[in-house]
C-alpha cells in the first residue's frame, strides 16, 4: 500500500489517533495499525537502514 497524502501529527494523541483509526483486526482481537513510521522526514529516501546508506564495510562499522 503506498500512502499518497502526509498527515503531520500536532500531539501524541493526534499522533496515536491517525495511526490506529479504523485498526481493529476481528480475526486477532487486536488493534494493528496499517501504518510504519520510517524514521525520516523525505518520503524521496529509499527504505534503507542508517548502515546501509552510510555505505563500506557494515561489520567495521
Amino acid at each position: 500500500m503506498r500512502v499518497t497524502e502526509a498527515v503531520h501529527a500536532k500531539s501524541w494523541n493526534d499522533l496515536q489517533y491517525w495511526l490506529f483509526a479504523d485498526s481493529w483486526n476481528a480475526s486477532i482481537g487486536r488493534f494493528r495499525s496499517r501504518y510504519a513510521f520510517r524514521g525520516i522526514s523525505d518520503p524521496g529516501y529509499r527504505l534503507e537502514t542508517t548502515l546501509i546508506r552510510l555505505g563500506g564495510c557494515f561489520a567495521t562499522l
